[in-house]
């Protein structure tokens, strides 16, 4: 009996440590492939997106002035039944202004790659150009004539750029396109005469404000300042239609001669540059 109690407790044993030995094995075998019974289970862990594409933008620079073409306008004479001088100013002159611009844009990235449109981005800026000096002569029969007048312009553009990689670093040109308004604020119009008729007299013409369509065509460069720092310089033409003043009331000794007014287009050659600040998301 004790000798069968024995055998059995031996055998006992004997299954113990054979499991032991195999549960060693696997835990070794875990150990040889990195890991143990122990370790945590790893999920599987996702990249963070590619970072945005979008900018905050600030620009300054000139406007010249491109066409010239200022007008005076008015009606028939009620003295004389002849019509007053009209047309173009004569010697006319508008002076150029400086410009402050900002915004915010964004390119198309990763988006526009997969549809073989790279390089692409907009924007949206809010602009201002300060006092643009108006000058020139009263066409006609005056000896002796001048017209002055100011005009301020804010401006609110879209704009579509086209990136262009050339394999010089940094250096990225580009071409673009851009529509919005104009809003223009013409100060009052000051005009002197003189002729051998009527001899000296001066008058006002009150000013206005005219709201136009406004078109633009852009070229320029960009380099890097730093990984998120742009420095652009460009050209631009800008089209921002017209702006002209109030109706005015010529008299002469309480005779009311014309009613004149002062129509001026806006145009102008801008060069221009600043810096866009290159962020992930505009929100």
């Amino acid at each position: 009996m004790t000798n069968k109690l024995l055998n059995t407790l031996m055998a006992s044993v004997a299954l113990v440590a054979i499991a032991g030995t195999s549960s060693m094995a696997k835990a070794g075998d875990y150990r040889n492939f990195g890991g143990s019974m122990k370790d945590p289970v790893m999920m599987p862990v996702t990249a963070p997106a590619t970072a945005g594409n979008c900018y905050l933008r600030a620009d300054t620079g000139y406007a010249f002035a491109g066409s010239e073409d200022t007008y005076f306008y008015s009606e028939v004479t009620q003295l004389t039944n002849q019509a007053h001088p009209s047309g173009a100013l004569e010697n006319s002159d508008r002076d150029g202004s400086w410009m402050f611009e900002a915004g915010v844009g964004c390119g198309m990235g990763a988006a526009g790659n997969r549809f073989g449109i790279s390089g692409v981005r907009a924007d949206m800026t809010f602009g201002y150009r300060n006092n643009s000096d108006i000058t020139g002569s009263v066409p006609g029969y005056y000896e002796d004539s001048t017209v002055t007048a100011g005009v301020q312009t804010y401006t609110q553009m879209f704009s579509l750029y086209k990136d262009f990689n050339v394999g010089m670093g940094s250096f990225t040109p580009y071409v673009g396109v851009g529509i919005g308004m104009a809003y223009h604020q013409m100060d009052n119009v000051f005009v002197k005469q003189s002729n051998t008729t009527y001899g000296d007299f001066n008058y006002t013409i009150e000013g206005d404000e005219d709201l136009n369509f406004a078109w633009s065509l852009m070229t320029g460069f960009s380099i890097d300042l730093r990984d998120n720092v742009k420095f652009d310089l460009g050209y631009r033409y800008m089209d921002m239609g017209s702006v002209g003043s109030n109706t005015g009331i010529l008299a002469i000794s309480g005779a009311p001669l014309a009613d004149p007014y002062l129509d001026a287009d806006m145009t102008s050659h801008e060069i221009k540059f600043g810096l866009r600040y290159q962020v992930n998301t505009l929100f």
